[in-house]
C-alpha cells in the first residue's frame, strides 16, 4: 500500500525552510500539470526524460533555465527541487499518487508553519463574520497562530454546518439532526418492543 507521508517528509527536509518548501511546492504543481498533458499512461524512465525535456524546453521559453551555468543554477533551488521531485515520482512509478503526495506536502507545511487546518462543510455559504469566529475559538482552543478552512458546499446537509477538525467531528446540519432523531426513536421503539 502507497505511503504519501515519507515523500511528503523527504520533500518539506530537502527544501530547509518552510518558505523554500512553499515555493518548491507550488512548482510541483505546475510540474504536475504540465506531466498530465503527456500523452500515455506515465511511469518510467522515458517519461520522466520526455517530461524533463518538456520542462526544460518550457523554462527555456520563459528565459529561465534548469541547468548550470557556470555552476550556479539559472532557476531557484525551489524549482530544481520540484522538478527532480516530479522526475523521481515517474522513475519510481508512483505519479499517479501525486494528489496524495501534494496534499500530504501541504500538511507538513502547515504543521511547520503552526497552522491548524479545518475542515467545513455547509448547506450554504457561511459568510465572514460566523467564519471569522469560528477561526478566533478555534485559535483559541488549538493554541496555533492561524487556521484556514477548507469550505465545502453541500446541498444536503439541508442547513447549519459540519465541521472536521483532526479526529474529531462537529455536526450542526439539520441532516444530522433528523439521522439522530430517526436513530432515537428506532431506539425508543425497539426498546418498547415496537417496530419503526
Amino acid at each position: 500500500m502507497f505511503r504519501p507521508e515519507p515523500w511528503a517528509e523527504a520533500f518539506v527536509k530537502t527544501a530547509g525552510t518552510s518558505s523554500a518548501a512553499e515555493t518548491a511546492l507550488d512548482y510541483l504543481k505546475v510540474f504536475c500539470r504540465a506531466a498530465l498533458v503527456l500523452p500515455g499512461d506515465l511511469s518510467g524512465r522515458n517519461d520522466a526524460d520526455r517530461l524533463e525535456k518538456s520542462i526544460s524546453a518550457a523554462l527555456a521559453r520563459t528565459g529561465n533555465s534548469l541547468e548550470t551555468e557556470g555552476g550556479s543554477e539559472a532557476c531557484s533551488y525551489p524549482a530544481v527541487l520540484a522538478e527532480r521531485f516530479v522526475l523521481l515520482m515517474l522513475r519510481k512509478k508512483c505519479f499517479h499518487y501525486y494528489k496524495r503526495i501534494v496534499r500530504e506536502i501541504e500538511k507538513n507545511i502547515y504543521k511547520q508553519n503552526g497552522i491548524e487546518e479545518i475542515f467545513v462543510e455547509a448547506a450554504v455559504d457561511l459568510g465572514e463574520d460566523l467564519l471569522a469566529a469560528l477561526k478566533e475559538k478555534a485559535k483559541q482552543l488549538s493554541g496555533a497562530k492561524d487556521v484556514i478552512f477548507s469550505l465545502r458546499l453541500i446541498p444536503d446537509l439541508i442547513g447549519g454546518f459540519r465541521i472536521r477538525w483532526g479526529s474529531m467531528l462537529y455536526d450542526g446540519s439539520i441532516k444530522g439532526r433528523l439521522h439522530k432523531m430517526t436513530a432515537d426513536l428506532g431506539v425508543l421503539y425497539s426498546s418498547r418492543g415496537l417496530e419503526v
